[in-house]
């Protein structure tokens, strides 16, 4: 039985070192687009209107106004996202650890078989 630990072992580290990277590249993309678009809202605070855009438009308006409705719903997503983790981890925490093992054996259940 050892022989079949060890041929799966692997192939769940690699998945966990996958899914840890993956999950790295998304906090790190998140923290630019939110660190740029904050940087780009704080540049053009008070920018000289040139209304030779689209339909004439300011076309640095039209980036603020996309950057905040940007920042808005990432803002939004995270907190959503947040609450939810929340709430699954206080329902993880409430649930009897054997339960979350895969239901466990009779022993470890300390289940008498009487026959």
């Amino acid at each position: 039985m050892r022989w079949l630990q060890a041929r799966i072992e692997p192939t769940n580290r690699k998945k966990q070192a996958a899914l840890r990277l993956l999950a790295l590249l998304l906090c790190a993309l998140y923290l630019a687009v939110t660190l740029l678009s904050a940087a780009y809202l704080l540049a053009h605070v008070n920018h000289v209107h040139d209304n030779s855009g689209p339909g004439g438009a300011c076309a640095t308006c039209l980036h603020i106004a996309s950057a905040k409705t940007l920042l808005k719903t990432l803002s939004s997503a995270v907190a959503a996202v947040g609450v939810a983790f929340s709430a699954f981890a206080f329902v993880l925490r409430l649930r009897p650890r054997y339960r979350l093992a895969g239901g466990g054996s009779p022993v470890t259940l300390k289940v008498r078989m009487n026959n």
